[in-house]
């Protein structure tokens, strides 16, 4: 099952931080200052560092 769910994205002081939020209650986990040379790779790190505080439904695939 593909982690994906509703994120927003800041840049600041020369790095990026994501947040992340839970597809019921749209309560979100924030990441710490990613530095990274692109958005896409700081997008990545950030994806694996969220996905351990979501639970997917493999019933309905909502990220949870």
């Amino acid at each position: 099952m593909d982690f994906e769910v509703r994120y927003t994205m800041e840049s600041e002081d020369g790095g990026f931080r994501f947040r992340f939020y839970c597809q019921l209650c749209e309560e979100g986990y924030t990441t710490e200052l990613i530095s990274a040379e692109s958005i896409d790779e700081a997008y990545q790190i950030a994806r694996r560092k969220a996905r351990i505080h979501f639970n997917g439904c493999h019933g309905c695939g909502k990220w949870v």
